[in-house]
């Protein structure tokens, strides 16, 4: 649907942007049901300048109040804290979070990551006893434990206090513990509900430091925030990877937290920067999910955890490097891992009847079940369809799923819970646990849910376009001009990521002077353009194949003969001290075709 075009209008002259950015912000608020200019300027004003819809008062979490009064007891009589996390980097950073803020106040307090081959996700009753055993007095989980009835139920059994922070779905029955803050509780009056795990654990940093500045007086008051201010690299690392909304609350901390990682002043992530060859790039979210994340993440994927959370605490550059060597060994090994399984699990695919179903279930004997969610995920991107892959062995599965926008995964999992042993997520990505007999009965049911509740036409890829352009826009009326100042205002848009992707343009009747083939293979597409008498450079990665039908040029009808709609990202490419914006191609189609993009 294209955005009325007094919104356009009222947003291009209220806030001073460009068409093409009023159009972008228009379409977007559009798709919520924001269609009349006041409400969508007071929106869209927020959004570029980052800023939260609500109030960000951590205390008006559910249950942050008694979180609070009993951590601070605890530090104050100095009792034994353990920090339970997770071994992904929602759950490591969320940890180091928690542990860097305890430890600043003199508490005395340790970690505790389950081990994924052992434990697997969450609380157990083995980690509840060795931590009871050791003499710990209260258990803070991050990223975890919303629904560990039994587990909660054990510690208060044993006198082992419990503060639960998570953001997953809770149950119809919350756990027995002190506190549980989750800002997913029904009736919560937290406006923002996306959080990660490293947010929650975020908003009880900042809800302590409030009562710290109360209880120190009015100067310490004013300060409070400037301590937590420092763990926002953390915060953003683990909210980019955890894949939440960057919109609300989360953009703005992602936002503020991207200010610490150019460059990168933690020990730990600067050494990670090095591995990844990123030192001197202007590193944004991409970079924080596509380079940090699969690094950190490939210690508990592989093997043990604790190595990445030592990576983010440590202040020791040499401890730091040779962490960082061994992270980006193993991400090696994890990428072959998970190239093994999902060529697997793609031929199992094609070979079935996919026709007739609309998700995917595979379970594979031996396979690694600390790369089975990321092989969900490119399923779900090649196949436009839910994915449940399940890790067999010993009579047992662990399995990890990912959804597509119009399902609920963790719902579809509660209404299949009879042959589960215990499961958990939201509603693009679970986990669970099955015993083996019960497979192919959890297999037939989820599949039968999933035809009931998905059209045929569910299952496409769709291509959102967010305005179409004139050549001007891009190039100025002289063919020169516009592309840095278009593409710096395009960047109040950052960060980008699930929620809030890069914005997508089109272009129609655009002519291929040139195409032909680049790289490895001749994988991708090299090519210049010509529209509105103007000449612009493209890439598509990827695309390596449609360089002959381009270069011979083609159409529909005579009007149309060699002309191209195209849908694209434009980007500024920098050679030998010369900024240009070039095109970076997502789609292309023969003009002439059924109007492509509305205006």
């Amino acid at each position: 649907m294209s955005p009325a075009s007094e919104v356009v209008s009222a947003l291009s002259s209220e806030l001073g942007v460009s068409r093409l950015l009023a159009t972008v912000l228009a379409n977007r608020l559009a798709s919520r049901g924001i269609e009349t200019p006041a409400p969508a300027l007071a929106e869209a004003e927020a959004f570029l300048h980052r800023r939260p819809a609500g109030s960000t008062d951590p205390f008006l979490l559910d249950g942050m109040d008694r979180a609070v009064t009993r951590v601070l007891e605890a530090i104050e009589s100095r009792q034994r804290i353990v920090v339970f996390g997770d071994y992904d980097a929602d759950g490591l950073t969320a940890t180091a979070v928690l542990l860097t803020a305890l430890r600043e106040r003199g508490a005395t307090a340790s970690a505790y990551i389950p081990a994924r081959a052992t434990e697997g996700y969450g609380l157990n009753p083995g980690a509840i006893r060795q931590i009871h055993d050791e003499g710990a007095d209260l258990v803070i989980t991050v990223d975890c434990g919303v629904t560990a009835l039994p587990e909660a139920a054990l510690a208060r059994s044993l006198g082992l206090d419990l503060v639960i922070t998570d953001h997953h779905e809770p149950g119809t029955e919350l756990p027995q513990a002190v506190a549980v803050v989750n800002p997913r509780r029904p009736g919560s009056e937290y406006p923002f509900s996306e959080l990660a795990g490293v947010g929650v654990a975020y908003k009880l940093v900042q809800a302590i430091e409030q009562v710290e500045g109360l209880r120190r007086g009015p100067l310490f008051a004013a300060a409070a925030g400037a301590s937590s201010e420092r763990l926002l690299d953390l915060v953003a690392l683990g909210t980019v990877c955890d894949v939440v909304p960057l919109v609300g609350e989360n953009r703005q901390f992602v936002s503020r937290g991207l200010r610490l990682f150019n460059p990168p002043g933690r020990t730990g992530l600067a050494a990670l920067a090095r591995v990844a060859r990123l030192e001197g790039k202007a590193l944004t979210a991409y970079h924080l999910a596509f380079q940090f994340g699969p690094r950190l993440n490939a210690a508990g994927r592989l093997g043990d955890a604790e190595a990445s959370l030592r990576l983010l605490l440590t202040a020791e550059a040499g401890e730091a490097e040779a962490i960082a060597a061994a992270l980006d060994q193993g991400n090696r090994e994890r990428q072959v891992l998970e190239g093994r399984i999902f060529e697997e699990a793609a031929e199992r695919v094609t070979a079935g009847d996919l026709d007739a179903e609309r998700a995917i279930v595979l379970a594979g004997e031996g396979w690694h079940e600390g790369v089975i969610g990321i092989v969900a995920s490119r399923l779900v991107e090649r196949f436009a369809r839910p994915a449940l892959l399940v890790a067999v062995g010993g009579g047992s599965g662990r399995g990890s799923g990912r959804s597509i926008g119009c399902f609920d995964l963790v719902g579809a999992l509660d209404e299949c819970s009879r042959w589960l042993d215990r499961h958990g997520g939201h509603r693009m990505a679970a986990g669970f646990e099955i015993r083996e007999e019960a497979i192919e009965a959890f297999s037939r049911d989820f599949l039968e849910l999933a035809r009931r509740r998905l059209a045929r036409e569910d299952l496409v890829h769709e291509l959102r376009i967010d305005a179409c352009v004139e050549p001007a826009e891009l190039l100025g009326e002289d063919g020169r001009g516009n592309g840095p100042g278009l593409l710096d205002e395009l960047g109040r848009l950052e960060p980008y990521g699930t929620g809030n992707p890069e914005p997508v343009f089109a272009l129609s009747r655009v002519a291929f002077a040139s195409a032909r083939t680049v790289g490895e293979g001749g994988r991708h597409l090299k090519a210049t353009l010509r529209a509105g008498g103007r000449t612009m450079d493209a890439i598509g990665f990827g695309m390596g194949g449609l360089a002959g039908q381009l270069a011979a040029g083609s159409g529909t009808g005579a009007a149309d003969a060699g002309l191209y709609d195209i849908a694209f990202r434009p980007e500024m490419n920098e050679w030998q001290g010369l900024r240009r914006m070039e095109l970076k191609l997502v789609d292309v189609r023969a003009a002439g075709l059924e109007p492509v993009f509305a205006k």
